[in-house]
């Protein structure tokens, strides 16, 4: 569905955020995209979506490209148009406006028996904001409100899902419950998503392939279970040590010297 070649993103032609990244995201697939913060995850995402532009970024090489037609060059409007959606770092939601106005948002391109339908279908995702439609958004705790941002991305009814960061901040709980959500989201409608998570353990238990992305560039690539059991990994991003216990501090700032990824 999406295929990403050999792609170069730049900032004011001077910093270069992104370098020779090749990704594939087939339909109804989860993939992850690992890294650290930095690593140009973020970058990518903006590229796909149409908004790179507006913060100062072009693509100065490679190509993406959706069901085989170029993003290059897209506006924001015209990728949610083609099914691309996005859930940003942060929520961003509108905190004056209640949650059923912040949800309505979401659906502009659809017709009124579109929307009512996926809202419904949204509530019964997550119940929590059944007596909540008239709250205002930024009175809702940081998961609901995580909530209320996935049920706006899903209001326009997209074809690729992607999230940048869906965990942060979030307790433990309320992150296994946003988790199951996307897992159901997949397994009921055939969602083809794309995730950009720090919770590495979360994001490989969930993905089918995932990429770690170091420096702007691809740092290793594979099926996800492979990587969350593959020692670098486990090491660098899990913090487990080889016989599956995990590292304390001291332990992790030894060994992150000796972390090399291949070239």
């Amino acid at each position: 569905m999406l295929r990403i070649e050999h792609l170069r993103i730049t900032y004011g032609n001077a910093v270069e955020a992104v370098r020779d990244l090749s990704l594939d995201v087939p339909a109804g697939g989860i993939v992850a995209l690992l890294g650290a913060n930095g690593a140009g995850k973020s970058t990518v995402l903006k590229a796909i979506s149409g908004v790179l532009a507006a913060e100062g970024g072009r693509i100065a090489g490679g190509d993406i490209a959706f069901e085989g037609a170029s993003l290059r060059g897209i506006r924001a409007d015209d990728a949610v148009r083609r099914g691309i959606v996005q859930v940003p770092e942060g929520r961003r939601l509108f905190a004056r406006l209640t949650v059923a106005e912040n949800l309505s948002i979401g659906g502009f391109l659809r017709g009124a028996a579109e929307r009512a339908d996926t809202l419904a279908r949204i509530l019964d995702l997550f119940p929590p904001l059944t007596d909540k439609l008239s709250r205002a958004a930024g009175l809702l705790s940081g998961g609901e409100q995580q909530m209320v941002a996935l049920g706006r991305a899903l209001m326009a009814r997209p074809r690729l899902l992607m999230l940048d960061e869906p965990s942060l901040g979030l307790a433990p709980v309320i992150t296994g419950e946003i988790f199951a959500a996307l897992a159901r989201l997949r397994g009921e409608l055939g969602l083809t998503i794309l995730l950009i998570e720090q919770n590495a353990s979360r994001a490989l238990a969930l993905a089918d392939r995932a990429t770690v992305m170091e420096g702007g560039r691809v740092a290793a690539s594979g099926a996800a279970a492979a990587l969350a059991a593959d020692p670098m990994i486990r090491a660098h991003y899990l913090g487990l040590s080889d016989s599956g216990t995990r590292r304390n501090v001291r332990e992790a700032v030894a060994l992150a010297p000796r972390v090399r990824w291949p070239a």
